[in-house]
């Protein structure tokens, strides 16, 4: 603030006594218009004073671990040796006052350019020497408010060449603001002063220390040295492990970095069986039997079924690939490998043999291969065991095993080999009918049918010709074949005609106007059965002719029928009519039974002597009826 005043060249009372008043102003360092538009505040202040002297020990710590890195297989451990070290350097001797600076703002403003400025000084020698001015840090609380205290720390080291072992020393606290009551605008307040004492002689520090472990151990230290100890490890991770001096905090960390790695195994199930098919041929016509004059031609209109079933499932069979790989650095030992299908089902497995030592990055493929006893939906698990181990520093040893597992589904689809699957169709009259095949031509269970004509003859001679036809097939894979034949009895009439039984009955001289036409053929008499048989029937006047061809009375006997038949076929060969061989044979057959059986046998003929009975008659009547 600058002050000017004007002086008079004529003082006098009034005068003197106003330059008296402008002197106590400036003197006080307020003007009149400060004093009217400020008001000031007020400080009290202490201080407190504490001396130290130590001789104190430094120390350094480090740690370190062998080794700081694993790379170990899931189910390993691994243990890691740490060493914790300590150095104690010399002492060294220091000292220091310290305390606290208590200001309180006692007025109603706050403050302005609060300082803080410390004195030190000793006792010895000559005394009060000023060894010291130290401004104090404030910054944490530079404005008191009113009614406000304000606690500042200070802590002053004595140099080497300040240290007087049991000396005094003084402390002043010189606290100025700028807007002290009564001393507006100039630094201004209070010095308040402690004294301490320092001691005789050092206290020592640190001389032994504590080390605290984050492992959980802690060890005593008097003098520079070192500790070790171990740790396993069985998880990944990084592993970071602290040791810290408990006096100074001091500390020191050593970390290991823990890899852990796991075989990476896969597998696939391909399955495959085989499904085999039977084959049946049915074969029919529309017609039994046929007659044709002899000249003429038979046709038959033939179908052929060919049939399959649904075919029949076998040699269920599973096999495929287990792939094993290692990801490490390191390689793995495999003691086993071993592939099951549900419930418990061994497969065989090659392409390696055990232990097994896996390279780094390697990669173990096997193949695998079983046979199952049914196409049932199933599991396939392969389980390969590696052998575990505990390392430690440059050795280890085994310990356990670890298994792995990987699995796959069996499922049976479309059959992988096809047996019979096709069959080459053929008839014996016609020829090649051609290849069949299941999925293209026939369903599984389903029938193909073929249908084709036949046609037999020209006949050259009388009789009855019996055509056979016969259709087969052949498979395809194992030559397995299978046929069905049809008969057709071709009757071939004689050109010169044969006469019914009713024309011989109406013309045996009974009926009208008719010519009795058998009494000639007869002569001296008709065999019907071998001559002189036993049982034979000697047929000798027309009367007992029309009585046989009548049946004899009973029509349901076979007897009878063959009687008649065979007597107007032996009537129309001796009225010229032609015969076959065939006709001839049975005319014998007919004629030999006869001479052993007679009507009365009939109803204790077997069913297959009634039957031979019935077909030569049925063949006799065709005969009769111009049908061979």
């Amino acid at each position: 603030m600058n002050r000017k005043f004007r002086a008079s060249r004529s003082i006098g009372p009034v005068g003197l006594g106003l330059v008296a008043l402008l002197l106590v102003l400036a003197l006080t360092g307020t003007s009149s218009a400060e004093s009217g538009g400020q008001a000031g505040t007020t400080l009290t202040a202490s201080v407190t004073a504490n001396t130290s002297y130590v001789k104190e020990y430094t120390w350094q710590i480090h740690k370190n671990v062998t080794p700081d890195s694993w790379d170990i297989f899931k189910g390993d451990s691994a243990t890691s040796e740490y060493t914790v070290g300590v150095e104690r350097e010399n002492p060294t001797e220091r000292a220091w006052i310290e305390g606290n600076v208590t200001v309180h703002n006692g007025g109603g403003v706050s403050t302005e350019n609060l300082s803080v400025i410390l004195e030190l000084r000793d006792g010895v020698p000559p005394p009060d020497d000023l060894l010291g001015i130290y401004p104090l840090d404030i910054s944490a609380n530079p404005v008191l408010d009113p009614g406000e205290t304000g606690t500042y720390p200070y802590r002053i080291y004595l140099t080497p060449a300040q240290v007087h072992a049991g000396g005094n020393y003084k402390v002043t606290a010189n606290v100025t603001i700028t807007n002290h009551s009564g001393r507006l605008g100039t630094p201004f307040g209070p010095g308040p002063s402690a004294t301490a004492t320092l001691p005789a002689s050092p206290v020592t520090v640190n001389e032994c220390i504590h080390v605290d472990d984050t492992s959980g151990e802690s060890w005593l230290f008097n003098d520079s040295g070192s500790v070790t100890y171990t740790r396993r490890f069985t998880g990944a991770g990084t592993y970071n492990n602290t040791a810290t001096i408990r006096e100074t905090g001091q500390s020191a960390s050593a970390s290991v970095q823990v890899n852990v790695y796991e075989l990476m195994v896969s597998k696939n199930a391909t399955t495959s069986y085989t499904r085999t098919y039977t084959w049946n041929i049915s074969k029919e016509a529309d017609l039994r039997e046929v007659t044709v004059n002899m000249g003429d031609t038979a046709t038959v209109n033939y179908t052929v079924n060919i049939s399959v079933d649904t075919g029949k499932d076998s040699d269920w069979m599973v096999g495929g690939t287990i792939t094993v790989f290692n990801p490490a650095p390191i390689a793995a030992v495999i003691n086993s490998i071993s592939d099951t299908v549900s419930p418990g089902l061994l497969m065989n497995l090659t392409g390696a043999t055990f232990p097994h030592v896996l390279e780094p990055g390697g990669t173990l493929v096997l193949n695998y291969m079983g046979r199952l006893p049914d196409g049932s939906s199933r599991v396939n698990t392969a389980t390969v065991v590696q052998q575990n181990h505990d390392r430690y520093l440059d050795s280890s040893d085994m310990a356990g095993s670890t298994e792995y597992t990987a699995m796959a589904d069996v499922e049976f689809g479309e059959p992988s080999e096809l047996v019979d699957e096709s069959v080459t169709v053929s008839d014996d009259r016609w020829g090649y009918l051609g290849v069949i095949t299941v999925g293209s031509d026939i369903m599984p269970g389903e029938t193909y049918t073929f249908n084709y004509s036949v046609t037999y003859g020209p006949y050259n001679a009388p009789g009855l010709y019996t055509e056979v036809n016969e259709a087969s097939f052949v498979t395809c894979d194992t030559s397995t074949g299978g046929s069905d034949s049809w008969l057709v009895d071709v009757y071939v009439r004689s050109p010169y005609g044969t006469l019914t039984i009713g024309y011989w009955k109406t013309h045996a001289g009974f009926n009208g106007n008719n010519q009795d036409a058998v009494t000639p053929l007869l002569g001296t008499g008709l065999w019907l059965g071998t001559a002189g048989g036993d049982r034979s029937v000697l047929v000798t006047t027309a009367e007992q002719a029309v009585r046989i061809l009548s049946f004899n009375g009973s029509a349901s006997n076979g007897i009878n029928k063959l009687y008649a038949q065979l007597l107007a076929a032996k009537l129309n060969i001796l009225n010229g009519a032609y015969a076959s061989p065939q006709v001839l044979s049975v005319i014998a057959q007919a004629d030999a039974f006869l001479a052993i059986h007679d009507t009365s046998s009939w109803s204790s003929l077997s069913k297959k002597d009634q039957q031979k009975v019935l077909q030569w008659m049925s063949m006799l009547d065709k005969y009769n009826n111009g049908m061979l």
